[in-house]
């Protein structure tokens, strides 16, 4: 329900607004002293109005013309379909408005950080039909040509400065006319491969399986030239050690694979030493820890087509990004704030506040002042962020901010990524409803596409755990 004032709201600018809920109806209740009316809005269109005996036009324009009095605005169940009482039939509606617009774009599931391409149909008959419903401006022409395989109208407003609503109007018309098609991020390609990989793996083992018998002819024939004996000829000796070359060779040509261990906070060394330089080159492989194949030669190519590749959900680097940023968090030492100064002096401060920011005022990490014996680590975390929110400690940088609220379960790990910008709107809403779809959790879904590493969120939960209040 809405309430307000005639003298703050004018009743057209009211009607107005209320027309742009297109799929939705309401009643206005108006009132003025001792007058009382009311009107209908539905879908857009204004469909009755009643003022006393006064109805339809009659009742409509009075009510336009009272400048003072109050409204309330009651949403309704669904279209007002009262036959008899309807007495009026006025489009309210603007065609293609932006909140029309904003409308389709959310009930279809695309924003401006959705990847587009040309659509399969651009060009046929069945498109050029539905250019004389809508027909594309010149924007949608430059955008269509250079979308290619695949940009985003978020890009778009950067490269011709679009402003929002002009990229949402022109991403309403290519989306409406068939004109482009969005790409969605999906397990099928990750399946596939892993798929691909397994076969791969059968293929190898089968072939070193059918290449034993004849590699174990080849040593055994070599063991007995060696012995100075003959093919047909084997002496019991000899018989022996073609027995252990034999049982050599039917142990199966399986690499040993040594389990990698996830980071924890004792086994992750320092922020800038060579062995945590030597962390991040390792994290770069991919989450199966197979070798990664030589990069193919690099090709120049024109500025202009640089920017141009195949759709990859998974473009997200590797790097533990979560771990990385806990570890800055841990090294981040909190600056005593002028007022922190001046709470240091006064005694009826609370102990356990002035230790701690006595501890930041001699210039001790804050994983130093946590691990500190007597302490609790989740209390001093919560400490840190109440000194913050207070004023006791100058604010740090947004990212360390951001990691304490993390492990205190203010934030999301798919907020949190979200803000570290590794994923958009758009990828976190796709993935949402792929997790429903797929009945597996969200972060599994975060960590088996590449937005997070398997060892982030081990790291992640080691250390809320840690910092988990007692």
């Amino acid at each position: 329900m809405i309430e307000g004032s005639l003298a703050d709201v004018s009743l057209p600018g009211l009607l107005q607004f209320l027309a742009t809920e297109s799929n939705k109806s309401f009643r206005i209740k108006l009132i003025s002293g001792p007058s009382r009316g009311e009107i209908f809005i539905s879908e857009g269109e204004l469909l009755s109005a009643n003022f006393g005996i006064l109805e339809g036009n009659d009742a409509l324009i009075e009510f336009l013309f009272w400048h003072e009095g109050t409204f309330i605005v009651e949403k309704l169940a669904s279209r007002f379909k009262h036959t008899s009482s309807t007495n009026l039939k006025i489009a309210l509606k603007q065609d293609n408005s932006f909140a029309d617009q904003m409308l389709f774009l959310q009930e279809e599931s695309v924003g401006l950080n959705t990847e587009i391409v040309p659509s399969p149909v651009f060009g046929t008959p069945e498109w050029q039909a539905a250019l004389t419903k809508q027909p594309l401006s010149k924007d949608d022409f430059i955008v269509l040509g250079w979308i290619t395989d695949g940009r985003t109208m978020r890009q778009a407003m950067r490269e011709f400065n679009f402003d929002v609503v002009r990229a949402a109007a022109s991403l309403f018309r290519l989306l409406i006319t068939g004109s482009v098609v969005t790409l969605r991020p999906s397990l099928k390609g990750v399946e596939e491969e892993e798929a691909d990989k397994k076969e791969e793996v059968l293929e190898k083992e089968i072939a070193a399986t059918l290449a034993a018998p004849a590699a174990v002819a080849e040593k055994a024939a070599v063991v007995v030239k060696a012995e100075g004996g003959t093919a047909g000829s084997v002496s019991p000796e000899q018989a022996n050690k073609v027995d252990s070359v034999v049982s050599v060779a039917e142990v199966p040509l399986v690499e040993a694979k040594t389990p990698v261990s996830a980071q924890t906070f004792d086994s992750l060394p320092a922020v800038g030493t060579p062995a945590f330089e030597q962390v991040l080159a390792a994290a770069g492989r991919p989450l199966s820890q197979k070798p990664v194949p030589e990069p193919e030669p690099k090709v120049d190519v024109p500025a202009a087509e640089g920017e141009k590749r195949n759709f990859d959900i998974r473009r997200t680097d590797p790097l533990p990004l979560v771990a990385i940023d806990i570890e800055r968090l841990f090294q981040t030492n909190f600056h005593v704030s002028p007022f922190g100064q001046l709470a240091l002096a006064n005694d009826a401060l609370d102990e356990e506040l002035r230790s701690l920011l006595a501890d930041f005022k001699q210039g001790k990490t804050f994983i130093v002042v946590a691990t500190q014996p007597g302490r609790q680590a989740g209390q001093v975390l919560h400490t840190c962020k109440y000194s913050l929110e207070r004023g006791y400690l100058d604010p740090p940088d947004a990212v360390a901010s951001l990691t304490a609220d993390l492990l205190l379960g203010r934030v999301e790990i798919e907020q949190y990524l979200l803000q570290r910008r590794r994923m958009t709107g758009d990828e976190l809403r796709d993935l949402v409803d792929l997790a429903r779809q797929k009945g597996v959790k969200l972060v599994e879904l975060l960590v088996k596409i590449g937005f997070m590493t398997q060892s982030d969120w081990e790291r992640l939960s080691a250390e809320k755990d840690r910092f988990l209040p007692r």
